[in-house]
């Protein structure tokens, strides 16, 4: 899992995994996961906020699941199973409401850019994301 030190440089966390040649090869690829971690942070860096930004941030933190699941697989979970459900569940149900709020956004940009009459409802569309939006908000918060 890729490690903040506070002032934000990211490091993987020291893994205790036992020797041997599966041991050995997931140790490589940790540190292999752990570069392209910190190849996407640069990216990141370098683009503007918009679609690319977020697509990277995605991409990320999808390597940093790769890594905790790496470690999972080899050591056994770090953390209770209630406890690890949870953050799945929540983190889902974040995922699901930043990609309700984001067809919200695109729907609301292609209503500005279309004149009436058209064959969909860009205000009832925006309105019925913008509630799936808030309804996955209220599961993530549940959940936490």
């Amino acid at each position: 899992m890729l490690m903040s030190d506070g002032g934000g440089a990211r490091f993987p966390r020291r893994l205790a995994i036992p020797e041997g040649p599966m041991a050995k090869f997931a140790r490589d690829i940790v540190h292999r996961l752990f570069s392209v971690g910190l190849s996407l942070e640069s990216a990141r860096s370098i683009v503007a906020d918009g679609p690319a930004a977020d697509r990277i941030a995605a991409a990320t933190e999808e390597v940093d699941l790769l890594i905790r699941d790496l470690r999972t697989a080899t050591l056994g979970p770090d953390r209770d199973r209630p406890a690890l459900l949870r953050e799945r569940m929540t983190r889902m149900a974040r995922e699901f409401q930043d990609g309700a709020l984001s067809a919200a956004d695109l729907l609301e940009r292609r209503a500005s850019h279309t004149r009436p009459p058209t064959q969909v409802d860009y205000q009832a569309e925006v309105k019925c994301w913008r509630g799936i939006a808030d309804q996955a908000d209220q599961m993530a918060k549940r959940w936490q």
